[in-house]
C-alpha cells in the first residue's frame, strides 16, 4: 500500500504571529505611523537645539566684544549742529561732541520743515554705560521729557558755568534739569548722575 506525500494544500496552517497592541487602548499598535504627541516632542526637541546654539553665538560674542557695541554718530556732528544753528529760531547751544570716555549715540535735528517743532536731540552712553539724554527746543522741553520722568519730585536748583537749572528728582533716584533762557528751553535727563549731566550741562556753548 502505497502513501501519497501530503500536498501543501493539505499542510495545516501556521499561526500568523501575534500582533502587539497599542499600550492602554486593547488595539493593535500601527508600526512606522507617528503619533500627534511623537511630532510634538521631536519638534520641541529641534526647537530646544537651535535655542542652544543660538545661545552659544551670543554668549560667545559677548564674551569677544565684552560688551553690546553702541553706535558712534559723532561723524558729522559738526555739520549737524550747524545746520540746526542755521535753521533754529531760537538761540541754539551745541552740546559737547563728545566728553573723554563718552559715545554720542544718537544725534537728530527737528525742524527743517514749516509746521515741525524745533527740537534738537542728542543722547550719549557715560563711562559707567549710564544714559544721558538732552532735548534743546525753542519751546516746553517737559513734553520731550515725559518719557524719562516718573513721579518727579522737587529738588534744590543748580547753577553750571552761569546757566540756572531747575531740579527735580525722578522716581529712581535719578535727575531731571530744565533751563528756560527766554526762547531757550534745555532738557537734560536720563540714567546719568548729577555729576555726568553736569559734564554736558557745561559743555553747551
Amino acid at each position: 500500500m502505497s502513501t501519497s506525500a501530503p500536498t501543501p494544500a493539505s499542510l495545516p496552517a501556521e499561526p500568523a504571529p501575534p500582533v502587539a497592541a497599542a499600550a492602554g487602548t486593547g488595539r493593535p499598535a500601527r508600526r512606522g505611523v507617528k503619533t500627534v504627541a511623537d511630532m510634538f516632542r521631536s519638534l520641541a526637541v529641534v526647537i530646544v537645539g537651535i535655542a542652544v546654539i543660538f545661545g552659544s553665538i551670543a554668549f560667545a560674542a559677548y564674551r569677544y566684544h565684552g560688551k553690546p557695541q553702541l553706535e558712534d554718530v559723532s561723524t558729522g556732528a559738526s555739520s549737524t549742529f550747524d545746520i540746526a544753528r542755521a535753521q533754529a529760531s531760537f538761540p541754539l547751544l551745541a552740546p559737547p561732541v563728545e566728553p573723554a570716555g563718552w559715545t554720542l549715540t544718537s544725534l537728530r535735528w527737528d525742524g527743517g520743515k514749516p509746521g515741525v517743532p524745533q527740537v534738537l536731540h542728542a543722547g550719549w552712553v557715560t563711562p559707567d554705560e549710564r544714559f544721558v539724554d538732552l532735548e534743546e527746543s525753542g519751546s516746553d522741553v517737559a513734553p520731550l521729557l515725559a518719557a524719562y520722568v516718573k513721579d518727579p519730585q522737587p529738588a534744590p536748583p543748580v547753577t553750571v558755568e552761569g546757566r540756572a537749572w531747575t531740579v527735580s528728582t525722578n522716581h529712581d533716584g535719578s535727575q531731571t534739569w530744565v533751563a528756560h533762557e527766554g526762547a531757550r528751553w534745555i532738557g537734560l535727563t536720563g540714567g546719568g548722575t548729577p555729576a555726568e549731566l553736569r559734564v554736558i550741562a557745561a559743555g553747551l556753548r
